[in-house]
């Protein structure tokens, strides 16, 4: 797929603006000036914009495409990359016999990550490098994040990538793909430049800017531009706390900051000085619904008009075993009667159904009485704000910060208890519920009802070969963040710090949905929640560098090491890219990989995903 120029691939010069140095350009670029002047006048022989308002326009059309509104296109970006290895969502269809299983992937459905960081590059890069010229500082940080953050969902989901070809709009093939270490290095140090950039503008606001800053903000629901700076400098610091925490069992590894070497541990810590999103912060993110640009969710759309999602088994389970009301809040019971192959039938609205990972697809689904009938949204999950940044996974990424013993300015209880709050609160949830929820006592409670044991018991009515038994230890959690009074009841509470952490992922799994890439990285650098395994028949139909999974069905441990989908490969459905990939995309994966596969391979482990992970104990 070739990238498109739409401008420039031009130099930053070296000018002085009124402002001073402190207002340095948000991208540094440095080659040969090669330019050209596009005939819609965006564009100058200098390769910059010509002006702030084409600036502005530039980046709304940006923040459309981090997480793209467009049904198709979130649907390459999200449903057919995180929503199945992390357990949310799952096809109820074969996509025209392409999709066999969830692990058969068909390599076009790869393209969304890569694609979405062609249309933002295209938006921000101008942006950056205009941001001296016409003295809209501001406007080139928020640039810098959203690249950054788009950038950090490709590697999230690929590894190694031509970060720096991106970031000067590279149209010659090939690029050459960076080392994932180094494009954590680069993020690290954007998005540490871009708040830097807005926290000087904090000091020194920019003379006519506000109006600017007003008319490109889609993300914070502010209404000054003093506060819409601010919470996109918490947007930046809390993406450096998520990168900081996904490479936190990387042994060795430090950022170079302005000169100095800094661990994890202190990119995470001065971010939250910084300041990170808090309770009772707005998500950032686009509003959905009636009259916004956005529409309905596009999730919402892609399940209930085209019937190409439904509710994951993974998901659906865990809200039963914890209690949780967001069940009944954002799903809906089956659309209609459904006939299983033994004549048994439920009526219309009987029943929550969902779809294990891995089962076997076809295109009947789409015109029979089968899977199409199972679970998907009701009304309720159509406004849901489209989130590139919940307060919720803040205030969890502080409860593990602080259990790891980082200084965060408060206790892993108390973040954790708020993450839950947040969630609550966001959805309307009254403080009763709340409190309920947080009482549960968890399936391990010997007084736990039958008929929440059977709904725990994972059935597939139309298919009885992908049933699965009660699990056992690892499903045995309850809500609260220490056991509770009756915890004699359940052997499986104890006050392990690697417990604690189970606890605090499984919490913010549940509240992160539907970003199934960000909550995917999780699991795999935790292993947390403990999700369904995959049906058996989905292994002989991956690339053949996953095992099928052996359990120790009795504490949940996982017995070999490719159970689930680790990385997507690339979309080497087009020559250029295979060769690419050959040529430098492979080696850089391979020198970073921690586990027995390599290669562009489903089971090629990241470089922040280690096999021999130490627990907290």
């Amino acid at each position: 797929m070739k990238i498109k120029n739409i401008f420039l691939v031009g130099a930053i010069l070296s000018l002085s603006v009124a402002l001073g140095s402190c207002y340095e350009s948000a991208l540094e670029f440095e080659g040969d000036v090669n330019s050209i002047k596009p005939d819609d006048g965006t564009g100058s022989d200098e390769g910059f914009l010509t002006s702030p308002d084409i600036a502005v326009g530039f980046l709304r059309t940006a923040q459309l495409r981090v997480i793209d509104s467009r049904e198709h296109k979130y649907q390459y970006q999200y449903s057919f990359i995180g929503d199945d290895p992390v357990g949310y969502m799952s096809s109820p269809h074969s996509f025209d016999g392409r999709l066999t299983s969830s692990l058969a992937f068909y390599s076009d459905f790869a393209s969304g990550p890569d694609a979405n960081l062609q249309w933002v590059a295209q938006q921000t890069v101008p942006v950056m490098r205009s941001a001296d010229t016409l003295q809209i500082a501001p406007l080139g940080a928020f640039a810098s994040i959203l690249f950054s953050d788009v950038a950090l969902q490709y590697t999230n989901v690929h590894g190694p990538m031509p970060l720096s070809d991106y970031k000067v709009l590279k149209e010659e093939r090939p690029l050459t793909y960076e080392k994932q270490s180094v494009v954590y290095t680069q993020l690290f140090q954007d998005l540490i430049k871009a708040d830097s950039i807005l926290m000087e503008y904090e000091k020194q606001p920019i003379e006519n800017t506000d109006d600017l800053i007003k008319g490109t903000d889609m993300l914070t629901e502010q209404g000054t531009a003093a506060n819409i700076v601010k919470m996109w400098r918490k947007y930046a610091n809390s993406l450096i706390l998520r990168m900081a925490m996904t490479a936190v069992d990387v042994e060795g590894y430090t950022c170079n900051i302005n000169g100095e070497e800094k661990t994890v541990q202190q990119l995470g810590e001065e971010a939250v000085q910084r300041g990170v999103l808090q309770a009772g912060d707005k998500t950032i993110g686009l509003l959905c619904g009636t009259g916004t640009e956005v529409g309905y969710h596009p999730l919402y759309k892609i399940a209930n008009s085209w019937v190409d999602s439904r509710l994951n088994a993974s998901y659906h389970n865990y809200l039963i075993r914890t209690q949780h009301p967001i069940l009944e809040f954002w799903f809906a019971k089956n659309e209609g009667a459904i006939t299983n192959r033994n004549q048994a039938t439920i009526k219309k609205e009987e029943k929550f159904l969902s779809i294990r990972s891995g089962m076997e697809l076809s295109t009947a689904a789409l015109t029979t009485q089968t899977y199409q009938y199972y679970s998907k949204f009701n009304l309720n999950f159509a406004g849901e704000k489209l989130a590139f940044f919940k307060v919720e996974e803040a205030l969890f990424l502080l409860a593990e910060a602080s259990l790891r013993g980082w200084n965060v300015g408060g206790t892993a209880e108390d973040f954790y208890n708020a993450g839950i709050k947040e969630f609550f609160t966001k959805h309307s949830f009254s403080t009763a519920a709340y409190n309920e929820y947080m009482d549960w006592k968890g399936m391990g409670n010997l007084g736990v009802s039958q008929q929440i044991v059977e709904e725990a018991t994972y059935r597939d009515f139309l298919d009885s070969d992908n049933n699965l038994p009660l699990w056992g230890g690892y499903y045995m959690l309850n809500n609260s963040y220490d056991k509770p009074q009756n915890a004699d009841t359940n052997p499986y509470i104890n006050d392990s710090k690697e417990q604690k952490l189970q606890k605090i992922i499984t919490q913010k799994w549940i509240a992160m949905f539907p970003q199934s890439c960000v909550s995917w990285t999780d699991y795999r650098r935790t292993g947390y929640p403990k999700l369904l395994p995959y049906c058996p028949f989905a292994y002989g139909n991956s690339d053949g560098s996953l095992e099928e999974p052996r359990f120790n069905w009795i504490t949940g441990e996982i017995l070999t090491e490719g159970v689930t989908i680790r990385r997507i490969p690339y979309n080497t459905a087009g020559l250029e890219v295979a060769n690419e990939v050959a040529l430098t995309a492979k080696s850089a994966l391979n020198e970073e990989t921690t586990g027995a596969a390599k290669d562009d391979t489903q089971g090629t482990r990241l470089w922040w995903d280690i096999a021999e992970k130490k627990t907290l104990d």
